[in-house]
């Protein structure tokens, strides 16, 4: 079982035995998927917080969490100074809501929203 952010994760929504729509913005699938779909559902991102079974929604968490603590990877053209700057940066992104139902990983660091073009 998962929560699904409304209007997203239609892939996962065809394949689900049961949606239902939520009033707070996130939605309730019930899908049928071994624990090795932890990587597959981490490419969902922030859309999806897996609620079990558990052993899943721990795989899902770790790659997430691995995902955040890669330095990041340099582009045609970029120095090493820019790289090492979005690396640390990407060391900033972190899990929350451990243990609440609620988890996510958010980016603390501002370089990251620059590069994204949202500067802050």
């Amino acid at each position: 079982m998962l929560l699904a952010r409304a209007g997203t994760c239609f892939q996962l929504r065809r394949g689900a035995s049961e949606v239902v729509i939520g009033q707070d913005g996130w939605d309730t699938l019930t899908l049928t998927v071994g624990d090795e779909a932890g990587g597959w559902l981490a490419e969902f991102g922030a859309d999806v917080i897996v609620l079990e079974p558990p052993a899943l929604r721990e795989s899902v968490l770790a790659k997430l969490r691995a995902l955040a603590a890669e330095p990041a990877a340099p582009e045609a053209g970029q120095s090493d100074t820019e790289v090492a700057g979005l690396g640390q940066a990407g060391a900033g992104a972190v899990a929350t809501g451990m243990g609440t139902g609620v988890d996510t990983v958010q980016n603390t660091g501002a370089q990251d929203a620059e590069v994204m073009g949202a500067v802050a």
